[in-house]
């Protein structure tokens, strides 16, 4: 991924490779939340879903 592709509800904002991170910016309703993630690390779901 790049910075600018869009991701679910938002985009990739920064991938900060000296600290290994991603931020995305999401709009949830309106509201604008970041999220910074750690590379490498797994997000899949692994419950059920409703």
């Amino acid at each position: 991924m790049q910075k600018g592709d869009k991701v679910y509800l938002g985009h990739l904002a920064e991938i900060d490779y000296e600290n290994q991170t991603v931020t995305f910016v999401l709009n949830k309703g309106g509201l604008m939340e970041y999220q910074t993630m750690k590379l490498g690390e797994n997000f899949r779901f692994k419950g059920k879903r409703k």
